[in-house]
């Protein structure tokens, strides 16, 4: 998944999160019959991975200049004026009729069509504002405003389920360290960790961030199992009840694992 994402643009970045969620799939299935010391060995291998991990903001560089090389090959196919009256003209009256309509209202709404300077322009400082909130943590980021410019827009709903999916990643990868390390406890002390505190640092340095909210992974009893979890997409503190199905952005519930 890392290798797959190293050209740094947004298909590559989606690419290795799909990677990783097949890989850590995989792993959740050996996780019960690891002992202690193959616990230790993974949770290694994992940080590792996880260090080396390139960041969404990385990845946005990558797009930013993706992006700005796709508009360039837009704006040589991009009609001049003089272009653009022709193909009125040649239009029956009801079509040109809808046509002036829609470039009125597009340009009440401050656009300027096949402007190439002006939608290149604000197409850098969007993205500028997309890189800057995403260094933050995701529950602490503030929605970017839309461009104006509907050439920059379009892509704005991509970029937005993006960044919860790298999320989703970031909090499978954490749980399944917790997992890994609940594992190694049990099988040496012969029963569950009454906490995640004890886990460390026999076996973790920290307990993981939750990406979701400011404060670590947390864990509870449901049924009499031991349940590892993050709040999830919804952000809301579900006491462990977890998601049916895949996470997603409009998931209800909390990521969760159980030993």
């Amino acid at each position: 998944g890392a290798a797959a994402s190293s050209n740094s643009i947004l298909i590559g970045g989606l690419v290795s999160v799909a990677c990783e969620a097949i890989g850590l799939r995989e792993l959740e299935e050996i996780i019960p019959g690891l002992q202690p010391d193959e616990c230790r060995v993974v949770i290694k291998a994992l940080r590792a991975a996880e260090a080396d991990r390139v960041t969404l903001s990385e990845v946005l560089q990558g797009e930013l200049l993706y992006g700005k090389m796709l508009m360039k090959r837009m704006f040589e196919d991009f009609p001049t004026q003089a272009e653009a009256q022709q193909t009125l003209a040649a239009m029956t009256p009801e079509d040109r009729e809808k046509a002036l309509r829609e470039w009125d209202k597009l340009m009440q709404q401050g656009t300027e069509l096949f402007n190439p300077d002006n939608s290149w322009r604000k197409h850098e400082e969007w993205f500028g504002l997309l890189i800057e909130e995403t260094q933050k943590p995701y529950w602490d980021r503030a929605e970017v405003p839309l461009s104006g410019d509907p050439l920059v827009d379009n892509a704005v709903p991509a970029y937005a389920r993006a960044q919860v999916k790298y999320v989703i990643a970031d909090a499978k990868l954490r749980l399944a360290l917790c997992q890994l390390a609940a594992q190694g406890y049990m099988v040496e002390w012969g029963g569950p960790p009454q906490n995640l505190e004890v886990l460390v640092p026999e076996f973790l340095p920290f307990i993981p961030d939750d990406p979701f909210r400011a404060g670590t992974l947390s864990f509870t009893t449901l049924d009499g199992e031991f349940v590892i979890y993050s709040i999830g997409p919804d952000m809301v503190d579900d006491r462990g009840t977890a998601i049916e199905g895949h996470a997603d952005a409009d998931s209800e519930g909390d990521m969760a694992v159980t030993l």
